[in-house]
């Protein structure tokens, strides 16, 4: 698919360093961990001047900056039964999960993807993680928004992507209109991203279990997908 704007590929020319995620796990200056080590299988900091949030059932984590400006960094784990990150966001994505007042702004592409390498240490051995950066508009009203998605695929031991261990999803929104300052807070706070994406990395617990479905009930349809949502 075509390359995405300058600013995701800046992005990825940036993200090519990453810090080191064995051993002690202490906590980067100036940044707060808002996943659980244990539950989700993963490190996820953010800048520490973020509100976390961390609901213990989805396992959703968010951390949003402010009151008034509502840049957010979120993450969760999806277990795909697609063969591809590709495949998934074709079949998932979908604006009207942004509110029935959200409506596409067209870039070019409207939804890209690129691919490129992280490479991190885990366990003394460095690995060049795939991670997968898809990037849309949107506007509510007058104000138009803008997301970055980042889809980090676990790898099996020969080095292929491995879906069914989990991927984790990492997401950054943010205001694309000016504010009265004339402050554009996607590009204003987009570093903050960037921090969070430096120090992520997974832990050394690989095989989290996948949500299954329940037996279905007679007279019900099940209306969420367990994998992505972390309920039925």
């Amino acid at each position: 698919m075509k390359k995405l704007i300058s600013l995701a590929l800046l992005l990825a020319l940036l993200t090519l360093s990453l810090a080191s995620c064995g051993g002690s796990g202490d906590t980067p200056p100036g940044m707060k961990l808002l996943s659980d080590k244990d539950k989700d299988g993963f490190l996820l900091y953010v800048p520490e001047q973020y509100t976390t949030f961390y609901d213990e059932t989805t396992g959703m984590m968010l951390a949003t900056l402010s009151r008034l400006d509502t840049t957010s960094i979120s993450g969760y784990t999806i277990y795909p039964t697609e063969s591809s990150i590709a495949e998934y966001v074709a079949a998932h994505f979908d604006l009207s999960d942004l509110g029935e007042d959200a409506a596409p702004v067209p870039l070019d592409p409207a939804l890209g993807q690129s691919s490129y390498p992280i490479v991190q240490e885990i366990e003394g051995r460095k690995e060049a993680e795939p991670l997968y950066t898809y990037e849309w508009e949107f506007s509510r009203g007058e104000t138009v928004y803008r997301t970055m998605q980042v889809y980090i695929p676990r790898l099996a031991e020969d080095g292929s992507e491995d879906l069914t261990k989990g991927v984790a999803v990492l997401t950054y929104t943010a205001r694309m209109t000016a504010s009265v300052t004339g402050l554009v807070a996607y590009t204003d706070h987009l570093e903050d991203f960037q921090k969070t994406l430096q120090v992520f990395c997974f832990t050394d617990k690989l095989d989290l279990p996948a949500p299954e479905a329940p037996t279905p009930i007679d007279g019900m349809l099940l209306a969420s997908d367990p994998k992505v949502a972390g309920y039925s």
